[in-house]
Formats: structure tokens, C-alpha cells, sequence
């Protein structure tokens, strides 16, 4: 069956011994003396360095109870080698009590890394374990940004205290404490965004389809002020039994015109970026925003979307100029 024959066997009598020296040390093209006879892995950087963003967000008065940008920090990777980052630490910092900073997120490009935000604890901690490992290709900086709700009417601010802070196995360097400007709490009536379902959560899912519809919902906006839409991210309801990869394609809505596109669900969620963001105007109800994606999977499988936290949709009051107020029934 494998054509192997044994008419092409060559029988010898002469006995071969073997030549040349044993292998007994490190052989490798690369090696390394500190190593245990492995060498040195390829891909792997040793070195991570993290400064304050210079467009942090400047100290201000921010309207209480808003999910707000509080600090944004710079990563970079070392030359020899792609830098992984599993997580990081924050700590409260201004005369605030340091549990009135609450749903604190880390994003990048709009897109959350930990799969729940974080209230700041009684240690006046708030660790952020991202939901997958963050990587930072070597040679390049990325640009974290630390989102957060302040409830009290008093100073608050977060800071990345240490090297060790910061989760990765590569030597964390910086100039540490890490801070964030103070933010002063301030009670106003800012715009307000109201999202609900119009109708069921799930939608099943049909191997083939073309732009189907995984979502809709009803978006309204209160009388304060016009509020300018950026992005919004919505996560898979922990009732979906279709994979990530089960669709592509994803679309968003509103009023029956394409807003945003994203390639495809990561980690459970989808964030759209608008190219071209819109002004939803005051005293306006019951605008119809819809998902739609192009099905490759899951067939029999169904499929929603949910927004896990406020600070998943970006909206700007055109009025007062700082993040508005989100809530509804599809909100965590």
C-alpha cells in the first residue's frame, strides 16, 4: 500500500561507527550564557516603558455621575521584542473619597479592554484585569485611555503608583507615580441619552444571511442639549449562543442609514467607531438604531447585544461640552 519494496533493500556486512563530537552544551545560532540551554526565544521583549499621555485630560470641574476620560498613559515596547500586558492598577488620588470614582475602564480606540468596569475599592485600588492579553508590537507606543464616573463633588484623580503596577513579565520602566490630573465633581444637568430595546433580545441566527438584524433599539434624547454620538460598543447578551466568529460584517443604524462598520465581534464585543459622527438633537424620541451582520456560522444558534456599561457609548453635549448621561433598559 506504501510501494515500499524489498527489492531495493541494500544488505551490508561492514559495521559503520558514528564520528564526531557529543552535543552536550547549548548549540543554538542565538544562544544565550544566562539561559538554561534553551537560548533566547524569539519574539519575546524585555523592556516597557510608560509615561503620561501629553493629551491626558486637563484638571477641570466634570459633571457628577458621567462616565468620563480621567487619564490617558502611553506604553512602549522595547526594540528586541513584542511587549505583552495583561493588566493594570490604579490608584485614587485627590482629597475625594476614593470610592465615589466608580466603573473605572481601560480603552484603546474606543475599544474596552476588561470585561467589567471596576469600582475603586476601600485600599482605594482599582485593579483592571484586561478580558485578553494586550500586545504591544516592538518599537511602537499605544495609547491607553482611562475612563471613569465621579459621584462626589470633591477632587479625584488615578495614577498608576508603580512599575509593578503595570501586568506584564517585562521590566516596567517610568517616571512613577504615573498621574492623572484632578478632576472636581460638580453637580449639572447634562444631556441625556436613553437607550431601549424594541424588541426581543436574541434574533436567531441563519447560516447565509446577508445583513441580518442582531439588534434594535429605540435612542432618545431629553431637552438639555443636542448631543453629538462618536461611538458606541455593545457586548454579546450572556444569553447568545453564537460564537464571535459566527458573523462578520456587522453594520449600525440609525433610522435605516449606515453609521459605523466594524470587520467582527473580539472577545464578545463590537465597537463602532462613527467616521463621521451624528448630532442626535434634543427632545428627540424614539430613533431606531439597528445591528445588522453577515452570517458564516452558528447555524440554529441565536444572537443579541447588550451595552455592558455607560462608558461603552462616547456622546458629547454639544452644550456643556463633557460626556452626557446614558442610560436604558439594554445597560448593564
Amino acid at each position: 500500500a506504501n510501494r515500499f519494496r524489498f527489492d531495493f533493500v541494500l544488505t551490508v556486512s561492514t559495521a559503520i561507527t558514528a564520528s564526531g563530537n557529543n552535543i552536550t552544551t547549548n548549540e543554538f545560532g542565538n544562544p544565550d550564557s544566562s539561559a538554561t540551554g534553551q537560548g533566547t526565544q524569539p519574539g519575546q521583549g524585555t523592556g516597557l516603558t510608560v509615561a503620561l499621555s501629553t493629551d491626558t485630560p486637563a484638571s477641570q470641574d466634570v459633571p457628577k455621575g458621567v462616565a468620563i476620560p480621567v487619564l490617558r498613559f502611553n506604553v512602549t515596547a522595547s526594540n528586541d521584542g513584542d511587549i505583552v500586558i495583561n493588566g493594570v492598577k490604579f490608584t485614587a488620588i485627590g482629597l475625594g473619597k476614593a470610592q465615589d470614582i466608580k466603573q473605572v475602564s481601560v480603552f484603546h480606540n474606543n475599544n474596552r479592554l476588561n470585561t467589567s468596569a471596576r469600582d475603586v475599592d476601600s485600599n482605594k485600588e482599582a485593579v483592571i484585569n484586561f478580558s485578553q492579553p494586550f500586545t504591544v508590537s516592538k518599537g511602537n507606543t499605544v495609547t491607553f485611555e482611562v475612563r471613569a464616573k465621579i459621584d462626589g463633588d470633591n477632587k479625584y484623580g488615578l495614577s498608576i503608583a508603580k512599575a509593578s503596577d503595570v501586568f506584564t513579565s517585562a521590566t516596567v520602566s517610568g517616571s512613577f507615580p504615573i498621574n492623572g490630573n484632578i478632576m472636581s465633581g460638580v453637580k449639572v444637568d447634562v444631556g441625556e441619552l436613553t437607550i431601549i430595546k424594541d424588541g426581543t433580545n436574541l434574533a436567531d441566527v441563519k447560516l447565509g444571511d446577508q445583513q441580518a438584524i442582531f439588534g434594535k433599539y429605540k435612542i432618545s434624547n431629553n431637552n438639555v442639549e443636542d448631543i453629538t454620538l462618536n461611538a458606541i460598543s455593545f457586548k454579546k447578551d450572556p444569553e447568545s449562543s453564537a460564537s464571535d466568529n459566527d458573523v462578520e460584517n456587522l453594520g449600525l443604524y440609525l433610522n435605516g442609514n449606515l453609521i459605523a462598520t466594524a470587520p467582527s465581534i473580539t472577545n464578545r464585543f463590537v465597537t463602532f467607531t462613527l467616521t463621521n459622527p451624528i448630532i442626535i438633537n434634543k427632545s428627540t424620541d424614539n430613533q431606531r438604531l439597528v445591528i445588522k451582520a453577515d452570517v458564516v456560522g452558528g447555524a440554529g444558534k441565536d444572537l443579541g447585544f447588550k451595552i455592558d456599561a455607560e462608558s461603552d457609548v462616547v456622546a458629547t453635549g454639544n452644550h456643556y461640552g463633557y460626556q452626557v448621561i446614558v442610560n436604558g433598559d439594554i445597560i448593564n
